[in-house]
């Protein structure tokens, strides 16, 4: 089953389909932004404008794969390989 939706590129689909969405919930928070402006409620203002900001954030990095790809060796530590004294190390 996983085989197939990755066939399908299920993933990527849902991927736009979330970005998408916060979007234009980024959208409709800039509207409450002028409608809090034209009302003169600075608070509302305020919070609404840092609530934007947060969403288009949020719909910037969804859209970024931030997944790590590991080797099959495990990796060695860069001290490991030190001599003696090297680094404030006494190997």
């Amino acid at each position: 089953m996983f085989k197939l939706i990755k066939e399908l590129g299920f993933r990527g689909t849902m991927t736009r389909f979330v970005q998408g969405f916060l979007a234009l919930d980024g959208v409709l928070h800039l509207a409450e932004v002028i409608s809090a402006y034209l009302e003169e409620a600075w608070t509302t203002l305020a919070l609404t404008s840092i609530h934007a900001t947060i969403f288009f954030i949020a719909a910037y990095f969804v859209g970024h794969d931030h997944s790590h790809h590991h080797t099959s060796e495990p990796e060695i530590p860069n001290w490991v390989d030190n001599k003696p004294g090297e680094y404030g190390h006494d190997n």
